[in-house]
This record gives structure tokens, sequence and C-alpha cells, in this order.
């Protein structure tokens, strides 16, 4: 996903200049909807014997990291809806989504950042609060997460959480 990634972080922040405000806040709440969307269907539909997805996990993986490299590229989000989505959608347990999904964050939020600084277009008076909120909650989540997806009821409920998160976020963003 990270290698997918920054590739499509350096075009997102190339055409971002061009594009108007609302045609990204569009594209960015309609990906957003429809991965929340997905990750509710997975949740209740049980796939079928023999079933064979459209696309490899590979592919996938690729798809989710140009999603999430994009949406920091072109609006500095942090991608992280995306990653994370893609990570369970490819099945994935809740614990091992959000570790593997810092990990590209991490990754992903450096190419971001340096290719913004670059362009001057930081607020630094929110990024701080940002930052520090950051990083106490990057301490506080991973201990909840493994207890909360600790039994398979609890994890479906987190991920059914998650999902309808995706989607009112991808709402309004696009609204």
């Amino acid at each position: 996903m990270l290698i997918a990634a920054i590739p499509s972080i350096f075009v997102g922040s190339f055409i971002s200049p061009w594009l108007p405000e609302r045609v990204y806040k569009l594209v960015i709440g309609l990906i957003l909807i429809f991965l929340g969307v997905q990750l509710i269907v997975k949740l209740y539909r049980q796939p079928k014997a023999g079933h064979q997805s459209r696309f490899s996990p590979e592919a996938a993986s690729v798809l989710y990291g140009i999603m999430g490299g994009l949406m920091v590229g072109i609006a500095g989000l942090s991608g992280g809806g995306p990653i994370t989505t893609g990570l369970l959608l490819l099945g994935a347990s809740m614990a091992a989504a959000s570790a593997t999904s810092a990990y590209v964050l991490v990754g992903m939020s450096v190419v971001g950042a340096l290719l913004h600084i670059s362009g001057g277009s930081i607020d630094w008076h929110a990024a701080g609060g940002l930052i520090a909120g950051s990083l106490v909650g990057a301490f506080l989540a991973p201990p909840i997460v493994l207890w909360m997806t600790a039994k398979p009821a609890r994890a479906r409920i987190v991920k059914l959480f998650m999902g309808v998160f995706i989607i009112v976020m991808g709402l309004r963003t696009a609204l």
C-alpha cells in the first residue's frame, strides 16, 4: 500500500492546484461513502462458495494505497480511511488493520508534509494542536482497539461503527 501511495501523493499534490475545491471534496466524499458501504456489506454478506474476488489481494491493496495517496496529495487528508478500510476489506483483523495503517500513514504523512511544506500552505497554529491530539490518540488507541476487538461480537460492532463513521465522513465531505 505504501509503495502505491507515495507516487499517488506526488500526482495528487501536482494536480491539486488546478482542481476546484468542490470537485475534490465530492470525489473524496464519494470514495469514503463507497468504502464505508463496502465494509458494512462485507460484515453481513457471507461469501459464496468458490466466489472469486474481482481483484487479487495484491491488486486491491495497490488500489487502496492509490486512493489513500491521492487523498494526502490532493486534500492534505491523512489517507487513513481508504487504508484502514481496505485492510479490513482484505480480511485483516481490526488490530492488524490499525497497526498496519499506522505504518502506512507515517510514510504517507512524511511525504505529504514535505510536499505541502514546500507549497507554504500549512496552518501552523492548527497543526500544533492536531499533532498533540494525534499523539495522545496514537498512544491510547492500540490498547483500546485490542480490548474492543478481543471478542468477535465486539469486533463486528467496531467494524460496523467504522463503516458508518466513514460514510458520515464521506457525506460531510461531499455535501
